[in-house]
């Protein structure tokens, strides 16, 4: 959405929650949880969205190295 919280666009669809998304440093990117099975990241735009983590245990709140290069999360793995 705008700044001013017009035109807003959905990016995701599907049977699955998705939250806590986080923009990549370069904002071409953003990162996201679902409860479809693991961590996601697509393009800004909500296209090409990549599976990341594929664990049975949950995992959570995924965020960018300052680089970019990397995505660090929380789990609920042993």
């Amino acid at each position: 959405m705008d700044p001013d919280g017009s035109n807003e666009t959905q990016l995701t669809t599907g049977a699955g929650l998705d939250w806590t998304p986080w923009w990549s440093p370069d904002g071409t990117l953003i990162a996201f949880q679902t409860n479809r099975d693991g961590n996601f990241n697509m393009d800004a735009d909500g296209g090409n969205q990549t599976q990341q983590t594929t664990d049975a245990a949950d995992d959570l709140t995924p965020r960018w190295s300052l680089d970019g290069s990397q995505i660090a999360f929380q789990s609920l793995r042993d």
